[in-house]
């Protein structure tokens, strides 16, 4: 599996620039609408461009989390699903799998992969983000907290993980020393 993700990590990927003289890249337009918080138009650009290029795992696990986002869980889990059947060495779209396996009420699966993942890419933040989520759904704040706060300061300026990292703190009943 590791030679193959080598390999995989090593290809080109789909080219995601092929767009129309004039015309924005469907993927940078559609960062850019979920940058200004415009996720509708996000997921149509998505969709438009995975129009042209349905293999592109990259713009599908992006999609899955967008949609994911706006709440619709059941399209966002056919994509996480897609994107990992499609490349099952992409970072992003592992830990994706992962987390919908988790919500799902598969958490030994889920932390399958959360493992192997964190063994081949231990500084990849969201497998920190998505252990801890999992840990402190099965009830085990301690090592919920000390993931959250890995994730955390590996991207600290990611609000997202410092309000995880607050709330497992406030769950936290130990005594700091």
């Amino acid at each position: 599996m590791l030679l193959r993700m080598l390999r995989t990590m090593t290809s080109r990927r789909v080219k995601t620039d092929l767009t129309t003289p004039g015309e924005l890249n469907k993927v940078d337009q559609a960062a850019e609408f979920a940058q200004l918080g415009d996720l509708r138009s996000a997921i149509f650009a998505l969709r438009r461009h995975l129009d042209l290029f349905p293999h592109d795992v990259s713009a599908i696990n992006n999609l899955g989390c967008y949609l994911s986002d706006t709440g619709d869980d059941t399209e966002a889990s056919k994509c996480f699903e897609l994107a990992y059947s499609l490349d099952d060495t992409f970072l992003p779209g592992i830990v994706n799998h992962a987390k919908f396996l988790s919500d799902r009420h598969h958490s030994d699966e889920g932390l399958k992969f959360l493992c192997e993942t964190k063994a081949s890419a231990p500084d990849f933040p969201q497998v920190d983000a998505v252990y801890g989520g999992l840990s402190l759904a099965l009830g085990n704040v301690a090592v919920a907290r000390r993931h959250v706060l890995h994730a955390w300061l590996k991207l600290f300026d990611n609000l997202r993980y410092a309000n995880c990292y607050l709330l497992d703190c406030a769950y936290d009943d130990s005594e700091e020393s």
